[in-house]
Parts: structure tokens; sequence; C-alpha cells
């Protein structure tokens, strides 16, 4: 089970030598996900659903957007396709209803990058676009560093989801790949 903020598991961070250097004072959130592909979205919606507001980071549907072959279809069906909400909510059927587009056994890639992002715009509508560039361990804590170097999140939890390549995945403080899909389980 995840600790309940008035327990005192999140209080406000002290700042950070980076952060003093930097003159900004960190900020603190209990969650942050990072990646708004078809997974971290799914994974913020059902914290919201669950009553927890995450910080989530990324471009929605980037990935899909700038890395897959113009004029690809999903392999998966239908009902494999679909993005994960409470209740069933924002299904590719909901999207169809909406006006988003036609329903096809195949999905064309440009409809499943539409249907993402009408996903984020309904599920996930505070999505952070920045891009994160540096993910460490701060004691029992998360620190993480955005690309534009102006702020510092201290979070408990994190949950990263996907990254563009190999490349861009951010640095922990001993210059390791930071690979967690989950560093804390939520239960």
């Amino acid at each position: 089970m995840i600790p309940d903020m008035a327990d005192g598991a999140i209080t406000a961070a002290r700042p950070t030598s980076v952060a003093v250097r930097m003159g900004v004072a960190p900020t603190v959130c209990r969650i942050a996900v990072i990646g708004a592909g078809p997974s971290g979205l799914s994974i913020a919606a059902h914290l919201k659903g669950a009553g927890i507001e995450p910080r989530t980071f990324g471009d929605a549907m980037s990935f899909w957007r700038g890395h897959m072959p113009k004029g690809m279809k999903l392999r998966s069906g239908w009902g494999a396709s679909h993005l994960s909400a409470p209740d069933s909510r924002y299904s590719l059927d909901e999207y169809v209803r909406a006006g988003g587009m036609g329903r096809a056994d195949n999905i064309p890639l440009g409809d499943f990058v539409g249907y993402g992002q009408w996903f984020q715009r309904q599920c996930v509508p505070d999505l952070d676009p920045r891009k994160v560039s540096h993910v460490e361990r701060a004691g029992d804590r998360f620190r993480i560093r955005l690309e534009d170097v102006r702020y510092l999140i201290h979070t408990e939890w994190l949950s990263r989801s996907a990254w563009r390549t190999r490349n861009s995945f951010p640095r922990n403080s001993t210059g390791f790949h930071v690979n967690w899909s989950a560093t804390r389980r939520i239960t």
C-alpha cells in the first residue's frame, strides 16, 4: 500500500547542493511517471483513478510519432490495442464514438497516435512535456532533474515506462543507465 502523505511519508525536501547552486528549491511530489507513451499514460490514469496525483513527464506518444515506420499498422488486434484507464473508460471504442477514427482490424499508426493523444487529454491533462535528464536515489526518495535544469523534483515513488532510445536514458549519479520499470512495488 502506498503510504498516506498525512502520515509524513513525504515531507518538504531539504535543498540539495545542486539546488542551492542553481538557486532553486526542489519541488516534492508523491509519485513520478516518466514516459508518456501507452504504458506511462495508462499508469498515470490508474493512479489518478485511485486518487493519487502523479507528476507525469514526457511528450505524449512521441516515440510512436517519431520512430515508427510511416504507413505502419498495428499488429495487435482491436481488443489488445486499448490504453488502460479505470472502469475501462477512454477505450478505442469511445474514441471512435467521439469521431476520432473509424474502426479497423489493423489500426493505422496515425490513428493510434491520435488515440493516445486523445487519451492523454482526457486522463492526464496536466502532462509535463519536459524531458527527464537525470534520476538518482536520494536516501529513501528519488531526485529527478529535468532537461531545462531549472527544477528538481523529489519523489518517493518512481515509475519509468519507456524511453525513446538506449542513448536517451537518464543516467544516475554513478553513470549507469537508470532501468527501473518500477522502483518500489505499488500494491
